[in-house]
């Protein structure tokens, strides 16, 4: 009676085959490819989850920043005047262009400019000053006559007395 040796398939493999190197090999592959596939497997679902956690840490920290900026600024509004569309587009700019400005949106119908700022880069002088060199007056600020007639004869507006 030869020696008999069972596997997990429960079928009997005689002694001298499983001592052979064909099926110590083919063995030996299977468990290879095995843990192979579940390493695989588990390194792919590691990954995953860190890029996951990774993109909710990201996104939970932008949407904190943001709240933390919008608790910073400060909005304010001022006459600017002006006439038509390239009007809005110079003083959108010439404010938008100060260091600490978030957003600046001037009306035309109003002739109000709404300013969003970081009042410890900006401030609301430096805003208007930014304005009137490009030509447009406010309440407090007269931009030079120079800046005034470069402006495009749609744009020069009835000047208010000093």
């Amino acid at each position: 009676m030869s020696a008999l040796c069972t596997v997990r398939r429960a079928e009997a493999i005689p002694l001298d085959y499983v001592l052979s190197a064909a099926w110590i090999t083919s063995r030996t592959m299977n468990i290879l490819q095995t843990d192979t596939n579940i390493n695989l497997f588990t390194s792919f679902k590691t990954t995953i989850m860190k890029h996951i956690s990774l993109f909710i840490i990201l996104l939970f920290c932008s949407v904190y920043t943001m709240q933390a900026q919008d608790d910073m600024l400060t909005t304010a509004a001022f006459k600017v005047y002006g006439n038509c569309g390239m009007c809005k587009s110079t003083i959108d700019r010439a404010a938008n262009g100060v260091k600490g400005v978030n957003s600046a949106v001037w009306e035309v119908k109003t002739d109000t400019i709404t300013v969003s700022y970081d009042p410890k880069k900006a401030d609301q002088d430096k805003i208007l000053q930014a304005i009137a060199d490009k030509g447009y007056d406010s309440d407090t600020h007269r931009a030079t006559d120079e800046a005034y007639n470069k402006l495009p004869g749609c744009c020069q507006y009835d000047r208010p007395k000093q």
